[in-house]
């Protein structure tokens, strides 16, 4: 049998496809090779055939490293990437806070009472600080006395973990009642969107208002359910929701945002996020 010349070559790139190629290029190369061991061993060429083998092995180690230290080169790459993402998600709210708050002092204040808020929760802070941003000037203009933005924000998110709600469903929650706080009232489709991703933050207004829950959907057709009527019962419906969302069992969910949270502070603080 004639000797056979076999060359290896591997080429790592970028290109995660032309990895595996280069894989699957040296699989066909060892396979041959140890297809043609069994006709060596016929030939009595064999020795020669295992020196090739050999140096496929040695090639196959030397790529085997080379792999692991692109996959660590990837990983490091997207820990960066995710790391300069949440920095700059956190200096974008604090540009909201500082605005909705009107100083930097008030947006630190107001972004650890928030932090409280989702740990009591487990609701992303993010999520919280948008709510507090868009909702801010209308609990000024209609809140009553001691009644803040960051009450109305603990409210909704009580009324979530209460409810057991999902993320997709927090979004809208947040979203449908902060466009209804800025209205000037809870119109009825506004009411069936909350009630459907948060019912216990609906049904803690109607207990707050002393109505029932059709009684407090037929305001909301009447558009009757003002806004300066669902701040002022801010206070109420939270010594409501505490009760319930105490209850709450922690899940592995809630107990992986807490730590989030927690990262998300650190990088506030590096960044100078809200003070």
């Amino acid at each position: 049998m004639a000797t056979t010349d076999i060359r290896v070559n591997l080429g790592i790139t970028a290109d995660n496809a032309k990895a595996l190629a280069s894989i699957n290029g040296v699989k066909a190369a060892f396979d041959g090779v140890a297809g043609a061991a069994t006709k060596a061993d016929q030939a009595g060429t064999l020795p020669n055939t295992q020196r090739q083998l050999g140096a496929i092995r040695s090639t196959l180690a030397s790529f085997r490293q080379l792999l692991v230290a692109y996959a660590a080169f990837r990983v490091g790459a997207s820990i960066v990437s995710s790391v300069t993402q949440a920095i700059d998600k956190f200096t974008l709210l604090d540009a909201r806070m500082k605005a909705a708050a009107g100083s930097t002092a008030k947006a630190a204040q107001a972004y650890q009472q928030l932090s409280a808020v989702s740990r009591e929760t487990a609701v992303p802070v993010a999520d919280l600080a948008n709510f507090f941003a868009r909702t801010s000037d209308a609990v000024v203009q209609y809140g009553q006395a001691g009644v803040t933005a960051v009450d109305l924000t603990r409210s909704v998110a009580l009324g979530l973990k209460a409810s057991g709600a999902s993320a997709s469903e927090a979004s809208s929650a947040f979203l449908q009642f902060s466009q209804a706080i800025n209205s000037g009232r809870l119109a009825g489709e506004e009411f069936r969107a909350i009630y459907e991703a948060a019912p216990r933050l609906v049904q803690a207004y109607a207990k707050a208002l002393g109505i029932s829950v059709g009684k407090l959907y037929e305001q909301s057709k009447a558009q009757q359910l003002t806004t300066d009527k669902l701040i002022n019962a801010t206070t109420r419906v939270n010594a409501i929701l505490a009760e319930e969302a105490a209850k709450v069992p922690s899940t592995i969910a809630s107990a992986t945002e807490a730590v989030s949270n927690a990262f998300g502070q650190v990088l506030a603080k590096g960044a100078n996020v809200s003070g």
